[in-house]
């Protein structure tokens, strides 16, 4: 029967430090710097909807309606292409508008014009993209 030796020279540091790793991989801190790389390299909750060679486009000649009505709600509708394959940003005069109902083909929403700025003849309507790319930037008169 073999004796074990109980010299340094006897201690296998692979095995010392492989237990050492497997031990540590599995705690809580390990853990969440995992899961920080892992969401650095990866991405997970990045917006994958658009895809390559799939580019939002708006129709800009059929917009309707051509004229805003300052006294009554416009119902807005805006053609395109792809319009639902991203976040879009829509502003009349700096103004958000929220609750637009956008498919791939439309944008439509419902837009009345406050009294403050019923005295205006101009209304920019500008679309841009979550990145902040202007899609369009048009005057609408009254």
């Amino acid at each position: 029967m073999k004796k074990k030796s109980r010299s340094p020279e006897a201690v296998n540091l692979n095995r010392i430090i492989a237990i050492a790793a497997l031990t540590g991989l599995f705690t809580d801190m390990a853990m969440l710097k995992l899961k920080d790389i892992f969401e650095t390299i990866i991405k997970p909750n990045a917006d994958t909807t658009v895809k390559p060679g799939q580019v939002m486009e708006i129709d800009i000649m059929n917009i309707k309606p051509g004229k805003i009505n300052v006294n009554q709600p416009n119902e807005i509708t805006i053609p395109g292409k792809n319009l639902d394959a991203g976040k879009l940003i829509i502003k009349i005069n700096d103004k958000e508008i929220t609750g637009a109902a956008v498919t791939s083909t439309q944008i439509k929403f419902t837009y009345q014009i406050a009294d403050e700025d019923k005295s205006k003849t101009e209304f920019k309507l500008v679309i841009t993209d979550k990145d902040g790319k202007e899609l369009t930037n048009l005057k609408m008169s009254v």
